[in-house]
This record gives C-alpha cells, sequence and structure tokens, in this order.
C-alpha cells in the first residue's frame, strides 16, 4: 500500500519472483486511490500519471481475470496517503486481505520523490522552495507526489489501515535494505506460503537522481513531447532490471545535506513518536537523522 519512494518497486520486483504470488501487468492500477481524484489533475507532468490511472472497478478486475494463484497483489503504493478513501473502499471491494506496508526515514523519503521528479525534468525549484510551495500545489490540484511532506507524515495514514484491517505488516525501508533476504522471508510467513522461497535481491529498483548532464535531461524528461513515446516504448519492451542499470550511469545521486526548517523538524518528530507507539517499535534510526 505504500509508501512511495520506499522501496516499494524493489519489493514489488522481488515478491513477484515467488511462485505463489502474481501480479497484473499493471504494476501499479492505482484504482483505489483514484475514486475522489479531481482529473485531471494540473502539475507539469501529471498527464502522465492521469493517463495510468484505472478509474472504474470492472476495468480493475479485469486486470486480474486470467491469474489464479495463491496470492494475487496490488502494488500501487498510493494507497496510504490517499487512505481516508482507499482503505474502507479496499475492505468493501475486496474484503479483510493482508496489507504490507513500508515505510522510509520521512525526510529521505520526502528528498527521495523531489530527487524522482527533478529526474523527470518536472521539478525545476530548490527542495527548499519545493517544500514551501507544497499547499499552493496541493490547493491548485497536483499530484499526490508533489506532497513531499505531506505524504511523510505516517502516523494518521497507517492507523487508518490498521483501523480497517485485521493483518497488517509494517516493514521499515532501512531495516529492509539492510536485511533484505529476512525480511522477505517474514513477509512470505505473514502471507502464509513458501517463505524458503529466495528472491533474486541484488537488483534495487526506482533510481532517483538529476540527469547527469543537460542532454541527458532533455533526453528523459516526461515533458519532452518528442522524445515521451519513445521513453514509453522502452519501459514497455526492456526488462527492467536492465533499465535499472542505465539508470545508475545517467542519473546521479547529489551528496547534498537535506536540510528542513525546525518547524518541520519538530512536526516530523511528534509524527515518528506517535508512530513508535502505534506499531510498538523503536525509530531511532530515524529521530538521529533528524538533529
Amino acid at each position: 500500500a505504500g509508501a512511495t519512494r520506499s522501496g516499494t518497486t524493489s519489493l514489488y520486483y522481488y515478491l513477484k519472483q515467488h511462485p505463489e504470488i502474481s501480479f497484473p501487468d499493471l504494476k501499479e492500477p492505482r484504482y483505489f486511490s483514484s475514486i475522489n481524484l479531481k482529473l485531471p489533475q494540473k502539475g507539469p507532468g501529471d498527464e502522465t500519471v492521469d493517463e495510468k490511472l484505472i478509474l472504474n472497478f470492472k476495468d480493475y478486475s479485469d486486470l486480474y481475470k486470467d491469474i489464479e494463484n495463491r496470492r494475487v497483489g496490488d502494488a500501487s503504493s498510493e494507497y496510504l496517503y490517499h487512505h481516508d478513501i482507499s482503505a474502507t473502499e479496499m475492505l468493501n471491494k475486496l474484503g479483510d486481505i493482508p496489507i504490507l506496508i513500508i515505510l522510509r526515514n520521512p525526510i529521505e523519503r520526502a528528498y527521495s520523490a523531489y530527487s524522482n521528479l527533478v529526474r523527470d525534468g518536472k521539478e525545476s525549484l530548490s527542495f527548499e522552495d519545493a517544500i514551501n510551495n507544497e499547499k499552493l500545489r496541493k490547493s491548485e490540484n497536483w499530484d499526490m507526489m508533489w506532497a513531499y511532506t505531506e505524504v511523510s507524515m505516517y502516523y494518521e495514514q497507517v492507523k487508518a489501515f490498521k483501523n480497517v484491517f485485521t493483518n497488517v505488516k509494517v516493514l521499515i525501508f532501512e531495516e529492509f535494505v539492510e536485511n533484505t533476504k529476512d525480511n522477505l522471508k517474514e513477509i512470505f510467513k505473514f502471507l502464509e506460503i513458501d517463505e524458503n522461497f529466495i528472491s533474486e535481491t541484488n537488483t534495487v529498483y526506482s533510481h532517483s537522481g538529476a540527469p547527469s548532464n543537460k542532454f541527458i535531461g532533455w533526453l528523459t524528461s516526461r515533458q519532452n513531447k518528442l522524445i515521451y513515446p519513445f521513453r514509453k516504448f522502452l519501459l514497455e519492451n526492456i526488462q527492467r532490471k536492465h533499465l535499472e542499470k542505465i539508470s545508475k550511469v545517467i542519473f546521479k545521486k547529489s551528496e547534498t545535506t537535506i536540510k528542513v526548517s525546525p518547524e518541520l523538524t519538530k512536526k516530523i518528530e511528534t509524527d515518528i513518536l506517535m508512530l513508535e507507539q502505534l506499531l510498538n517499535k523503536n525509530l531511532d534510526c530515524w529521530k538521529q537523522k533528524l538533529k
């Protein structure tokens, strides 16, 4: 169910290797998070998000009509942010299904989302200015990916899913990266499938970062109307693990220290403290980086 930019794509590719797990061809149907969206969304390049949305339950059901397996998944990471609508609708349409959530250090998740939009040629502001423009962008009906810090306030989001569903497993991104195979074993056990299956986890998916030069930026931008159809063709016809190898070369991660205001730091710290109580879990790995 999310959160976006928290390892959800890697988790998806690791899970789908398991012979008892299947996903539809469309990785993120986003049906349960699109129900109350006002379309079209107005952010730069948001039309490339809108065009992939599944907007009615018949079309959503049709994605799964030829799939038969022990576990059948939906990897739409926006569901967590849109918890006020998605959780109840999922329960009504699908029943009390198992829910997987993976959460990342809130500031680092926000910066990763920012870097992702920089990579795609959508974001032109500095990180600080982008944060300061969040409320304005939301009021102008931009996609949720632009809500960098709001998406990182996990407490209410996770609480909503735990209140609605019986079986909710919450993973911590940093722990997942540190010990991927053991975490996958726990997930398989949670899903009541063969926990001894070993996924190939050498590839890390969905790199973010700034293009290494202006030409690469022009070539990879979703704003580029000439190149975008070719980009879509590549994404649909080349194995994702090979595309990730290319991404590591052409997109460079900055070593910038992430700085936010004291007011935002306090707000995030308060949210983390409430989340700790909700999960009965120590999150010092996040709090230490707020100092």
